[in-house]
């Protein structure tokens, strides 16, 4: 009977037929609408996660290479303005002179942690200088042979 009076185009049944196709429609986009924002949802989480651990991973990197066990970019971080900006210089007297300045336990505190994480090796100079010198002897060495 439907389709016979819709053939008929009869505008009551017409209007319906419509309305109830455009309801449809709608609720087929509105679902499809809701599962691909659950999915992207999801997406997003996952990928939250995965950043989360990756950065988790890269920061024990960082903390098994320091002797001391600390984050270095934690500990700089952490860093007072003015020693901070002592070691950007990379100038040891600069450092020195924030020593004098700054309360001698805070500085103590801090230069103990960038100790600890790698950020200052005590007698680096030193060490550099052994080890040029026994570049030097090395090469002496083969020289002579």
């Amino acid at each position: 009977m439907f389709y016979l009076t819709f053939r008929a185009a009869d505008p009551q049944y017409l209007k319906l037929y419509t309305d109830e196709v455009a309801a449809f429609e709608d609720r087929l986009r509105r679902r499809a609408k809701e599962k691909r924002d659950a999915a992207l949802a999801e997406y997003e989480a996952e990928e939250k996660v995965a950043l989360l651990l990756l950065l988790f991973a890269v920061k024990q990197k960082r903390i098994a290479a320091a002797p001391g066990g600390l984050d270095p970019q934690e500990v700089y971080e952490s860093l007072p303005e003015e020693m901070r900006a002592a070691f950007d210089s990379q100038d040891v007297s600069r450092l020195q002179e924030v020593a004098m300045s700054m309360d001698r336990e805070v500085f103590s505190y801090h230069f103990q942690r960038c100790i600890d994480s790698g950020l200052w090796v005590p007698n680096a100079s030193a060490e550099d200088a052994e080890k040029a010198g026994e570049t030097e002897e090395g090469a002496a060495a083969e020289q002579q042979s």
